[in-house]
């Protein structure tokens, strides 16, 4: 599990069950992702300036965002 310092300083929004993360989605590994949403009780995520969402069961345990 991720060190919950580390969960804290990534720049987020939430908003109901999505949180809206600053950077773009290379700068993370998906299986990261996934307990950051675990941490903020988020269902869903997107980044940046995009639309997409991407939902927590599709991330856990990738490493590689072509598999999610």
């Amino acid at each position: 599990m991720e060190k919950e310092e580390d969960l804290k300083k990534v720049r987020a929004i939430k908003q109901g069950d999505v949180l809206y993360v600053a950077a773009g989605k290379s700068h993370f590994v998906p299986a990261y992702v996934y307990y950051l949403l675990e941490y903020h009780e988020c269902n869903k995520v997107a980044f940046g300036m995009s639309l997409k969402e991407y939902k927590k069961e599709d991330l856990k345990g990738k490493e590689n965002w072509n598999d999610v």
